[in-house]
């Protein structure tokens, strides 16, 4: 889910880094003790293991399924924090937001206002008054706010969070195209 910036709280790399790590060393020591009972089971081992190893087998296979457990949850959770974290703050998905207003105009405070919540998400927001350039204000006329995001307007009147969410959850996870035109507008405007 996308989070407003107001709720910002990246996690630190160090403990991304951490919890890759531990997870990769418990999935070693499965994979290692999945071998070691292999090779004991096929053909013997050629050195003697701890008397643990032949006393209490259970033990070691809780110990793997332990470790396959807590590297697969690690992994996992490192790979949610960086799909979620990795790309917040970045503003390289747009280039532009552009905001059509006018003076005295509550609805445009509004969308002004619903997109500076998600302003880690997207690039410092331009707004431009319709009225100050006569073309500007015969294409606009009396609808406004506009919300124009990389050249193509998004947003009418209002600002509809869901699908500001949607645009910027889709961004995130979509490869960059060489063409904007290649890009259907799914936010229904």
């Amino acid at each position: 889910m996308i989070r407003p910036s107001n709720r910002e709280q990246p996690e630190a790399a160090g403990t991304l880094l951490g919890r890759t790590l531990f997870g990769t060393a418990a999935l070693v020591v499965f994979a290692t003790l999945v071998c070691l009972i292999f090779v004991e089971q096929s053909s013997g081992l050629p050195f003697s293991m701890p008397r643990s190893w032949y006393t209490n087998r259970p033990l070691w296979y809780f110990t793997m399924l332990g470790a396959l457990l807590a590297g697969w949850t690690l992994l996992r959770q490192g790979d949610a924090s960086a799909d979620d974290d990795s790309m917040e703050g970045q503003s390289g998905r747009f280039r532009r937001v552009v905001v059509y207003t006018r003076a005295n105009c509550h609805l445009c405070d509004d969308a002004v206002s619903v997109l500076k919540r998600y302003s880690a998400d997207l690039p410092p927001i331009e707004t431009v008054d319709v009225d100050s350039d006569p073309a500007l204000a015969q294409r606009f006329g009396n609808c406004v706010p506009v919300v124009e995001i990389d050249g193509k307007v998004r947003f009418r009147g209002r600002v509809n969070t869901g699908l500001l969410q949607r645009l910027i959850h889709h961004t995130k996870h979509t490869a960059e195209t060489p063409s904007d035109a290649q890009q259907p507008d799914r936010t229904g405007t």
